[in-house]
């Protein structure tokens, strides 16, 4: 889905963008080159038509995928461990908006923490994310919703050692995340949220909703209409959603299984900082866009 952006440059800016993006990557000895205009224009247009954090980012993303093999690799959507993950952590995106223009994304842990496999897990919520760029989703903001009913200690205690890895694998995506709600929080969960904020950057610290069992207070910030019908919203159920993201992630399958080889030159490694897009600025092509 397109959204509208006040920064949004004319056609031809972005054509000419998406060539210098392809003609960088097919020059960079370290990166695969990238013939998928679609796929190269959505990562335009996440990072707010900026060629410096789209270049910044997609560096990130391929050179990612030989350090995470075991998120970034062996991704079928049909293959056992993935339908297992399935179960263990439901992870759905509604694509219909809320009416202030968000969308809703939402995560459910399964009730047996001994089917958790963090890396499976993630790694299907990370193809969620792709396949929603092969669909062209572009300009989103996101809402994500984290239902905590079934989440036990043992969930939390396989995910920290985790933690620092998964946020360098979010880092390559460029999705805004507006604000992060847990509902049905039990009581330890402030304590765990409390360890893994400072990996978190600033900007996600400060969005941080808990909302405890049995409480509304999530309508205070999304329009009932929207919300999914299992918190008490008129939305579709999480049941169908799930339906439709397992589907949109089947249509997708070719590419997927043609992925694990499209990734940088083994022992590259991006540095994932602020500090490296500022030593970047200057060194790439830019287009004057006002």
């Amino acid at each position: 889905m397109m959204h509208r952006d006040p920064r949004e440059p004319p056609p031809e800016v972005i054509r000419e963008s998406v060539r210098q993006l392809k003609e960088w990557m097919s020059k960079e000895p370290h990166l695969p080159s990238i013939e998928d205009e679609n796929w190269l224009e959505t990562y335009f247009y996440n990072n707010r038509f900026s060629l410096e954090k789209t270049k910044a980012k997609l560096a990130a993303y391929y050179s990612l995928k030989n350090e995470y093999p075991d998120y970034m690799k062996n991704r079928d959507p049909i293959s056992p461990a993935i339908l297992r993950a399935r179960e263990a952590l439901l992870t759905v995106i509604e694509e219909k908006e809320t009416k202030d223009g968000y969308t809703l994304m939402y995560s459910k842990f399964g009730p047996d923490p001994d089917k958790f496999d963090q890396r499976d897990t993630y790694k299907r919520s990370l193809m969620l994310a792709d396949a929603m760029h092969l669909e062209k989703s572009r300009l989103r903001k996101y809402i994500s919703i984290v239902d905590c009913q079934n989440l036990s200690y043992k969930h939390i205690l396989k995910t920290l050692p985790h933690v620092h890895r998964l946020a360098n694998l979010l880092n390559t995506y460029s999705e805004s995340l507006q604000v992060q709600h847990f509902v049905n929080a039990p009581d330890f969960l402030y304590k765990s949220i409390e360890l893994v904020r400072r990996y978190l950057p600033e900007k996600l610290r400060v969005r941080i909703r808990i909302h405890t069992a049995g409480s509304d207070s999530i309508f205070d910030s999304i329009d009932k209409d929207a919300l999914a019908s299992d918190f008490g919203g008129n939305g579709a159920s999480l049941d169908e959603l799930d339906d439709r993201c397992q589907k949109m992630l089947e249509k997708h399958r070719a590419w997927f299984l043609q992925q694990d080889e499209v990734c940088a030159t083994v022992g590259y490694r991006w540095k994932n900082s602020d500090e490296k897009l500022e030593e970047m600025k200057g060194s790439f092509t830019q287009l004057s866009i006002d």
